[in-house]
């Protein structure tokens, strides 16, 4: 079935409104999953971007964290030397516009 060049051009709107209502969605979860990891006295680092860096400053904390997240369904990467700076351990999280609040829900809690 041949496709117009005006029916590209429609399907290339809704999909860049579909693009801009997601990274709108993505950044609001990512602030408030930040608000609620500093409430409950956590260090989120200054990242302005969907990735919520968690610092331990330890490396070993990061593995230990990062491994009981995991056991308890949550993935979290450990980042430690030699990817960041021995006193920058931290566990890395990424939300996406495709966690609900109660995939955020369960993650913080």
């Amino acid at each position: 079935m041949p496709t117009s060049k005006k029916q590209l051009e429609k399907l290339n709107k809704v999909k860049k409104a579909k693009a801009e209502v997601l990274t709108k969605q993505a950044a609001l979860g990512d602030q408030s999953a930040k608000k609620r990891l500093k409430k409950l006295g956590f260090d989120t680092g200054v990242s302005e971007t969907p990735i919520v860096p968690v610092m331990t400053h330890d490396a070993s904390k990061a593995r230990q964290m990062s491994q009981k997240l995991f056991e308890e369904g949550v993935y979290a990467l450990p980042i430690v030397f030699p990817m960041v700076a021995k006193d920058k351990a931290r566990i890395r999280t990424m939300i996406t516009a495709e966690h609900s609040k109660a995939d955020l829900d369960f993650a913080i809690e």
